[in-house]
């Protein structure tokens, strides 16, 4: 849905009406989190860096961070293959 100029318009307005407080409260409770975690990460993403997704990783225990080449933000709608297989060999352990 964001692959249009009306989506990317769109996408610019919500991610500009984010609250980051929101988010950064959250960071505390990473630690908590005990289910196995599977970060996919598109290393095209222009907003939120690979380097981000490695932080999170390694602040969220049993986290995997697997970085996806060729997709932006919306991994599953840029490479739906790649983010199939990599959830369903996530879920398969």
């Amino acid at each position: 849905p964001w692959a249009s100029e009306e989506g990317k318009l769109s996408l610019v307005r919500n991610a500009s009406a984010l609250n980051a407080n929101q988010t950064m409260a959250l960071v505390d409770r990473h630690g908590t989190i005990t289910a196995q975690t599977l970060l996919l990460w598109g290393m095209d993403d222009p907003w939120q860096k690979s380097e981000d997704g490695k932080k999170l990783a390694e602040e969220i225990p049993n986290a995997t961070f697997q970085p996806i080449e060729g997709a932006s933000h919306w991994v599953q709608a840029d490479v739906p293959e790649t983010f199939a297989t990599a959830v369903l060999d996530f879920l398969k352990r």
